[in-house]
């Protein structure tokens, strides 16, 4: 009897500790990425996976022409260039929205942390950072350096051989927050509010997503959406972006409004700007590369359900090849092409007159 009580226990336990691994093999499985999870709360969250992204195309694959003076010192002192070894990223921004989507400046209140996953040389890096710190401390056994860069103090820590965080929030609650949640990192759960509320929106694959809300105040602008449609973005809207490579890369935008009417007036304002953008190009006509953002914008869909519009748009792989293969100084060199000549007229053919 006791033996057998025994044997109970032991399955017992052995269900238990396998319901504990499946459970969180399902967690991580289903969970966002590390480097998103590690991220403090903020009004848009941004992921980017670049390794199948070169797997796509030569983004990276050949060094660039013309860098900034800063970056190429960076590169050379550090050996370490974003577009070869960086490998993930995820930024979270702090503060008004509307204004850091404005073309021109950020303004005064915004604030940035990210996450950097890729190949670096730690000794080189830490060489490059400690040069350039006017401090350096110790939390939980990193080392936070805070360099001067613009008028901010970021404050930079390098977490493990291939994980460095950064952050130019005022004061060091973000940068220790991140190494808090790197060292609990173990179980696949917390993140930004954002993250946690939302993530289960972002198509299983996603290479590139983001989460951002909308300013409370009414303000709305946003660069994520085609031209001008960001306009017409509600107030109090949250909107998971995101982008996956299947057989063509798929982009789609999950708009979660206050109200189903206002997700409505969304679908019907879009769909008379995409009409009009297509009634243009139709009347203009496309030459070159153009004719890739015309296909484009020919595959965009704009639905509803409920309160949450849905914009989606199959894009091919060649169109993006292109955008990532030619460099900004590659398309400065490129040589204007020739005027073509009008074609001559055609010779007159003699008038025979009759003979009378």
């Amino acid at each position: 009897m006791k033996s057998r009580r025994s044997k109970i226990w032991i399955a017992v336990a052995v269900l238990v500790i396998l319901a504990a691994i499946g459970g969180a093999l399902y967690l991580r499985k289903h969970a966002a990425p590390e480097p998103a999870r590690l991220l403090p709360d903020g009004d848009a969250i941004l992921y980017a996976n670049l390794k199948p992204v070169r797997v796509f195309s030569n983004f990276g694959k050949e060094p660039q022409k013309g860098r900034d003076p800063d970056y190429q010192d960076f590169v050379n002192q550090t050996g370490f260039e974003f577009e070869r070894d960086l490998d993930e990223a995820a930024v979270s921004e702090h503060g008004a929205l509307v204004g850091a989507m404005g073309p021109d400046t950020v303004p005064p209140a915004t604030r940035f942390s990210w996450i950097f996953v890729g190949r670096f040389n730690s000794e080189k890096l830490t060489g490059w950072l400690k040069a350039r710190a006017n401090d350096a401390d110790q939390y939980r056994g990193a080392s936070v350096y805070s360099i001067p860069l613009q008028g901010r103090t970021v404050r930079v820590a390098i977490l493990s051989v291939d994980t460095v965080a950064a952050s130019n929030v005022d004061g060091s609650q973000d940068i220790h927050g991140i190494i808090d949640r790197y060292r609990a990192s173990a179980l696949p759960v917390g993140g930004p509010s954002l993250v946690r509320s939302f993530y289960k929106n972002v198509p299983i694959g996603s290479v590139l997503w983001t989460i951002l809300r909308t300013n409370t105040a009414g303000e709305h602008s946003s660069p994520f959406l085609p031209g001008d449609a960001s306009l017409f973005v509600p107030a109090n809207t949250t909107i998971v972006l995101s982008a996956r490579a299947l057989t063509s890369v798929h982009v789609q935008a999950d708009l979660f409004t206050p109200s189903e009417n206002d997700a409505k007036k969304f679908k019907q304002k879009t769909d008379v700007f995409l009409a009009l953008f297509k009634g243009v190009e139709t009347n203009v006509g496309v030459n070159g590369n153009d004719k890739d953002v015309k296909d484009a914008f020919d595959n965009i869909k704009v639905e509803q359900t409920g309160a949450t519009a849905t914009i989606s748009a199959v894009i091919p792989f060649d169109f993006f090849k292109k955008l990532l293969a030619d460099t900004p100084e590659q398309v400065a060199q490129q040589p204007a092409p020739e005027p073509v000549a009008p074609p001559a007229p055609a010779p007159k053919k003699p008038v025979h007159k009759k003979s009378k």
